[in-house]
């Protein structure tokens, strides 16, 4: 059997920290994929409070790895420059 590659999992948020949570928890839940092999990339546009600490502490309480995190407000597309930091690897937008 060949080895699975990882998994990027990357999970753009600004607002509705409840929708992001049960998107996280979902997730976490029902992909059939090893979580040693995974890694989450959140990043916020900038949602005032707590919103991107909640997601972090999410992902702490399943037991998930956070590779890459922000919650500031960038100019459009600034994301797209995080697909570089796991190149090689699987992403799911």
């Amino acid at each position: 059997m060949t080895e699975l590659p990882k998994l990027a999992i990357v999970l753009l948020t600004y607002m509705r920290t409840e929708e992001a949570k049960r998107t996280i928890t979902g997730i976490c839940n029902n992909l059939g994929y090893p979580k040693e092999k995974r890694g989450w990339f959140v990043a916020d546009d900038g949602t005032p409070g707590k919103h991107y600490d909640l997601l972090v502490e999410c992902l702490d309480n399943a037991g998930e790895k956070l590779v890459y995190g922000h919650s500031k407000r960038y100019s459009p597309n600034t994301g797209v420059g995080s697909e570089s930091l796991f190149s090689g690897q699987i992403m799911c937008w």
